[in-house]
């Protein structure tokens, strides 16, 4: 019966260590943190060339229990034209409505009529556990809407004007957000981690000596 050399048995033990770690923090990775499910009626205007020449930007309040890396950030989106709305992560310095902007990307909507999560799938946000705000911005020219009646609504929401970027408290908006990341692993899970690398290793050390 062929036997394994020490050396190659120690660096194959030392491998899987190494993927046991990776495994346990990918398995993390991913999850949906802020879901309220797709709008069911025809929603509220975003933009600024809507109907009676009304112009809405429309925003959600979430809230984070552990830290997170944020990786998406979509909306329930209809639009008619093609033009940009902004998404962006806002603080809650304001309380009942978004404050200051932590993150935010422009991000152009195609011309289509239909209702779908419309947003950033590449996030690399880092947030830690909080009250935060989705906030969508619509330029002056974005004629579109957000779904509403959604099932799991966020509860405490605001909406504002495109043109001077004021913010009025509004809860009945109930509109259509979905985000996405992983949490982040606390000190306490690092070490377990690497304590059982780290045992993996010194077995395979021991069968050397």
């Amino acid at each position: 019966m062929r036997t394994q050399s020490p050396l190659r048995l120690f660096l194959k033990s030392a491998g899987v260590a190494i993927l046991v770690v990776a495994a346990a923090l990918n398995a993390r990775a991913d999850n949906v943190l802020v879901d309220t499910g797709p709008g069911t009626s025809s929603g509220y205007l975003l933009g600024g060339q809507g109907s009676y020449n009304y112009s809405q930007n429309l925003a959600a309040q979430f809230t984070l229990s552990q830290d997170v890396t944020v990786t998406s950030l979509e909306g329930w989106i209809r639009t008619f034209n093609s033009d940009y709305v902004r998404i962006s992560v806002t603080d809650n310095s304001n309380g009942t409505t978004p404050g200051s902007e932590i993150w935010g990307g422009d991000l152009l909507l195609a011309t289509d009529a239909t209702d779908s999560w419309r947003g950033f799938t590449n996030v690399n946000l880092f947030l830690s556990a909080g009250t935060y705000w989705i906030a969508f911005v619509g330029s002056q020219t974005l004629n579109a809407a957000m779904g509403t009646s959604v099932p799991n609504p966020l509860g405490v929401e605001a909406y504002g004007s495109v043109g001077d970027g004021s913010w009025h408290q509004y809860d009945g908006l109930d509109i259509g957000v979905r985000i996405k990341g992983s949490s982040v692993p606390d000190s306490a899970s690092v070490v377990g981690l690497l304590g059982l690398a780290l045992s993996a290793l010194v077995v395979a050390r021991r069968r050397l000596s």
